[in-house]
């Protein structure tokens, strides 16, 4: 998780704890529970609102492989990854020395000669 989102949920949780002993100072416990109510019927929408958009973008595609290669050193060629028709891998390749072609994706090895 990163960093701003811990702490925006730190400060949130923060918000509604001073909230409701505010609340329960000034006006009373009833009204104190009605605004703990709220808070929590808008983090529930709030949360279902979230998963909803996130599982749908989630399930357009396929999984996606994330592949690192740093500072390789090969006689003949370098290759990320081989197979597979699925795009939207994430392929890193940086200071490599071949003594061959670097290919990021080879999507059809059988034809490779």
């Amino acid at each position: 998780m990163l960093l701003f989102v811990r702490v925006a949920l730190f400060v949130g949780a923060a918000v509604i704890v001073v909230a409701v002993a505010a609340a329960a100072t000034l006006r009373g416990v009833e009204f104190a529970s009605w605004v703990a109510g709220s808070f929590g019927a808008l983090t529930m929408a709030t949360g279902l609102v979230m998963q909803a958009r996130r599982s749908r973008s989630n399930n357009s595609e396929a999984p996606r492989d994330r592949i690192e290669q740093r500072h390789v050193k090969a006689g003949g060629r370098i290759i990320g990854k081989s197979g597979g028709s699925g795009g939207g891998d994430n392929i890193l390749q940086e200071r490599l020395d071949a003594g061959g072609d670097v290919i990021g994706k080879q999507a059809a090895p059988e034809l490779d000669r």
